[in-house]
């Protein structure tokens, strides 16, 4: 992990620089409440979290900052490219063993 921003006074907030570092991080810094969203939906309803979880791993994982590596990793063309990469990897990693889950996306209610 590359060192990145400040999360306040003389406390660095390491930059993830592979997807997999992103990820492994996401999960042990998100809530239960974002990882049941995540695990109730399909795949494609991700896209809901662009402008929320997005958001926050654009800003601090360094992605409007310089965090090139992080973007060459996502193979994306920028920051918000790259941000749906690693919650699509999430989502992903949530689902690992799980059944996939059937005709749309009923269940699928975004977190507050």
């Amino acid at each position: 992990m590359k060192e990145g921003t400040s999360d306040g006074p003389g406390r660095p907030v390491p930059w993830p620089t592979t997807v997999s570092e992103a990820v492994s991080a996401l999960l042990t810094t998100i809530g239960d409440e974002v990882k049941d969203y995540l695990a109730s939906c399909d795949e494609a309803d991700v896209w809901g979290l662009h402008f929320t979880l997005g958001m926050w791993i654009r800003n601090n994982y360094g992605l409007w900052q310089g965090n090139k590596a992080l973007l060459e990793s996502c193979r994306a063309f920028d920051p918000d490219g790259a941000s749906m990469v690693i919650i699509r990897a999430l989502w992903q990693a949530l689902h690992q063993g799980k059944p996939e889950p059937g005709g749309g996306s009923t269940r699928c209610t975004p977190p507050e």
